[in-house]
């Protein structure tokens, strides 16, 4: 193919020879073609940053995209110092805790959700910092994970594992608590006893998030509870996909609206149901002690009765003959 183009642009070259034609507009091809792809293909590639952000941050902001669980991350650079910045990211807790006004006011506008501080050397905060400066200088960026597999390549095997691992049917292979501890999803991740109450539902988490910010999400649980326990027992890159494409499908199939939560129903029944059973087993044994009692006793007594009646009635000579 590079042969045939160059020999289109034979005409257009001053060169001596054919052979030295044919060169010339072989190397002009690969000038036009070669090159750019490369360009392009470099470009793809996603910078160490810029997965990092995607990685560590994604879960919770975006760059240009709205906010989520924490703000809108495009143009931060400009409003607030590095030095805040750096301080924000490592430490938000004692920022929070030190009253500073704008960690304060993002704490009240984001509905108490603390930000977990990030344990990083403050060059890779530095980065972050720099990719976000960048980002906000193009007018945003999309989050770039890398070559990481789309929920809708997932097979029906991989989504039924992923709810396996979402219900506490299949362990994590690192030993994390099952998703259902703390969320439902909607019809789709309830059990009979329900589903964890104690965080979010999350029926809609793919429709709300998209695919490569709830991969962040589950991959690094940016959570204030989840980042105290999941940095000690995290995912595979398989359980990731996994869990992920059983939320897709779950939103997908009306795991949306969370279902009303049955936990106390259920328990009550069954809470009723065996104390009813453990008050009969009480009182029947006690009964049977009692009634044990009274029938001994009623032996006991009913032969000394019957041998005392002669002396206790002297008088009664019924059935008897006396001599005159």
């Amino acid at each position: 193919m590079v042969r045939a183009v160059a020999r289109g642009l034979l005409g257009s070259l001053d060169v001596r020879t054919s052979s030295e034609r044919l060169s010339t507009a072989v190397a002009a091809v690969v000038a036009l073609v070669v090159v750019p792809h490369a360009a392009v293909a470099a470009d793809a590639a996603p910078s160490s940053a810029a997965v990092m952000f995607a990685k560590k941050c994604g879960g919770c902001h975006t760059l240009g995209e709205g906010d989520r669980t924490g703000p809108d991350l495009l143009g931060v650079t400009k409003r607030r110092s590095t030095k805040w910045l750096v301080d924000m990211v490592r430490g938000a807790g004692a920022l929070i805790d030190a009253g500073d006004p704008t960690a304060t006011d993002l704490l009240a506008k984001f509905k108490n959700v603390r930000m977990p501080d990030q344990a990083l050397p403050e060059s890779d905060v530095v980065g972050l910092i720099d990719y976000v400066r960048d980002c906000t200088g193009k007018g945003g960026c999309k989050l770039a994970l890398g070559p990481i597999r789309n929920a809708r390549e997932a097979k029906p095997a991989e989504v039924a594992q992923g709810r396996e691992l979402f219900v506490g049917e299949r362990p994590f292979a690192a030993g994390a608590p099952a998703c259902i501890s703390c969320h439902g999803a909607g019809a789709a991740g309830r059990l009979i006893l329900g589903a964890g109450t104690l965080a979010r539902d999350l029926g809609d988490a793919y429709a709300r998030l998209g695919d490569q910010a709830l991969n962040a999400a589950i991959a690094n649980a940016p959570f204030p509870l989840m980042s105290q326990i999941f940095p000690q027992h995290p995912l595979t890159d398989a359980e990731v996909f996994q869990v992920k494409a059983f939320l897709a499908v779950a939103g997908a199939n009306g795991g949306a609206a969370p279902g009303p939560d049955r936990n106390f129903l259920y328990l009550g029944v069954i809470g009723a149901v065996l104390s009813l059973g453990l008050a009969g087993a009480v009182w029947r044994d006690r009964a049977r002690g009692v009634r044990g009692r009274l029938v001994a006793r009623a032996r006991a007594h009913a032969p000394r009765h019957r041998r005392r009646e002669p002396a206790d009635h002297p008088s009664d000579t019924s059935g008897t003959a006396e001599a005159p």
